[in-house]
């Protein structure tokens, strides 16, 4: 039998599937050309416009002009995220801590992303 947490969190997960595929329906039938739903709705571009762009001339080495201010700092948080993902991971294999691997995870993933991403708060 399921919980109330349990069956909580499905709803939400069939809700937001719902307004995804409500949101692709929308830009693939009415309007193809644009794929920002912020600047959809305020006409203005939003703090990430540019990202897709700018991160996969990034994969390609280029960093000479990109589109928006932020993309580098979040490229290389995101860089960053994964090897400290994978090290943590390896790390608590050989640890039997892993209560104080996840609080030290918290802390510092939390810490780093404030930094990274306060600009765009």
């Amino acid at each position: 039998m399921k919980s109330d947490y349990q069956k909580f969190n499905i709803n939400i997960v069939v809700f937001t599937t719902i307004l995804g595929v409500i949101y692709f329906l929308y830009l693939i039938i009415i309007d193809p050309t644009n794929t920002c739903l912020s600047k959809t709705i305020t006409g203005v571009d939003c703090a990430t416009c540019g990202l897709s762009r700018d991160f996969i001339a990034f994969f390609q080495i280029d960093f000479q002009q990109p589109n928006n201010k932020h993309s580098i700092s979040i490229f290389v948080f995101l860089c960053v995220q994964l090897l400290y993902r994978l090290m943590t991971w390896k790390l608590e294999l050989f640890m039997n801590t892993k209560i104080s691997i996840i609080g030290i995870d918290i802390i510092v993933s939390l810490i780093w992303f404030v930094i990274v991403f306060g600009a765009l708060i």
